[in-house]
């Protein structure tokens, strides 16, 4: 059963941090996405297969990341959504052009490209709108990527976003997986999953 005042925390931080995210100007947020290249790849260094998502609204843009890593010789997955069943299934993409739109608007890949079982991939990199030191996230409330992670134990999990979404305590409950890592136009914070024990 869901606490109501950890729901109530949660919503009233999400339109905060939105808020704050959606007045990055945009010349500033390709900044960022770009200063943040070698940060992400530093922090996937060892994966050979690597989870990606497609930015939307304001959220920080893997895109440049991604072309990198593919150029370096990862092999990249993308998420569909399914919105049935909440969860994500992830398919290899090698070409970032081919990605279309798909549950509300986000780029996916089609359902023809090769899947990829979550135990295949090594490192999984996720947007939020808030992130801690202790590696907690707060995404949007869906849950998509905590049930994928709660599923791939072994993985590495990396949050990337902008600094100003880092908080001091971003609310955590029971479900929310902990991150080992956020990383940002800055650099990145090393978590090591301390959220999930406290």
């Amino acid at each position: 059963m869901t606490n109501p005042d950890l729901w109530e925390e949660k919503t009233r931080l999400r339109r905060a941090l939105a808020a704050q995210r959606d007045a990055i100007a945009p010349d500033e947020a390709r900044r960022a996405a770009a200063a943040a290249v070698p940060h992400l790849v530093s922090a996937v260094a060892g994966s050979p297969v690597v989870a990606v998502y497609s930015a939307i609204r304001s959220e920080l843009d893997p895109r440049p990341a991604a072309a990198r890593l593919l150029h370096e010789g990862t092999t990249l997955a993308f998420p569909r959504v399914n919105a049935a069943d909440g969860t994500l299934q992830f398919f290899r993409v090698d070409d970032l052009a081919a990605l279309r739109p798909g549950h509300l608007g986000i780029f996916e890949p089609l359902p023809s490209m090769p899947a990829l079982p979550l135990d295949a991939i090594d490192a999984f990199v996720m947007p939020g709108l808030g992130f801690d030191a202790r590696g907690a996230r707060l995404g949007w409330g869906k849950g998509f990527y905590d049930r994928t992670l709660l599923a791939a134990p072994a993985a590495t999990r990396v949050g990337f976003a902008f600094a100003s979404q880092l908080v001091e305590n971003a609310p955590f409950g029971p479900g929310d997986a902990a991150l080992d890592c956020v990383i940002t136009e800055s650099g990145g914070v090393h978590c090591g999953r301390r959220a999930q024990t406290e």
